[in-house]
């Protein structure tokens, strides 16, 4: 949707008379009432806003969609839309990779491209909203040293998140950290099982790796088999 702010009732747009769509101030009451939610497509989604009420407590932000309302949080439909989905059912070890990496907060989901991370926790009900690192297009400073504007791919209305520069750098730099790691020790494991590749750990980095994620390891040996029965064309990077 290129313009998010369409789907705010006429009674609420003062709030948006900047022509900003700012997650600080949004509400349920503000949104247009929507039709059936379609599957989360999380290639299109741009925010996970998490609200304040009983009847929905996320607000999904999407390329397409514009603003849709779930009763689920962010961090549950991260967990059953994501983590609890994976192949084969393995289960995402998200924070061992994290804190194996050195990162103890703010812990990204990344899976393929999408990478996922949590904004400050809202004070009322502790929820994070959730920015998709990989939708943002540019950013801008404001006059705010806490605020920072967002500009999405395919969307001409700018957002407001309640984050400052360099809260937002180190967001990406965690996830970049993460889906860098993730690549090149499944690049180590497609090379020992397929014999293609290069760029691959070295042994002392694979035998320490080896000892601190076997869970990991054995969701990435079961992506691997897949991969072999289903075809070399299957991509898997």
């Amino acid at each position: 949707m290129k313009d998010l702010l369409t789907a705010i009732n006429p009674s609420a747009r003062k709030f948006y008379n900047d022509g900003i769509f700012d997650v600080t101030k949004v509400k349920l009451s503000h949104i247009k009432k929507q039709p059936a939610k379609a599957p989360i497509n999380w290639e299109t989604v741009y925010l996970l806003v998490p609200l304040e009420t009983k009847q929905a407590k996320t607000l999904i932000v999407d390329k397409y969609l514009g603003l849709v309302t779930v009763k689920a949080s962010p961090e549950t439909l991260i967990k059953q839309e994501l983590s609890d989905k994976k192949l084969l059912q393995v289960p995402r070890i998200v924070r061992t990779i994290a804190n194996y990496l050195g990162i103890s907060e703010y812990v990204p989901h990344v899976y393929r491209n999408l990478l996922l991370s949590p904004l400050k926790a809202a004070r009322k009900n502790g929820h994070h909203p959730w920015l998709s690192l990989n939708q943002v297009a540019t950013y801008e400073l404001t006059d705010e040293a806490d605020k920072l504007l967002l500009h999405f791919k395919g969307c001409e209305t700018p957002v407001r998140i309640p984050a400052s520069f360099n809260f937002y750098q180190q967001r990406c730099r965690d996830a970049i950290k993460v889906q860098r790691f993730e690549k090149k020790y499944f690049k180590q494991i497609k090379t020992a099982l397929m014999k293609v590749g290069s760029d691959t750990m070295t042994q002392s980095e694979l035998n320490r790796t080896n000892s601190k994620l076997e869970r990991f390891i054995t969701f990435y040996h079961e992506q691997i088999v897949i991969t072999i029965m289903l075809g070399p064309n299957v991509d898997v990077s």
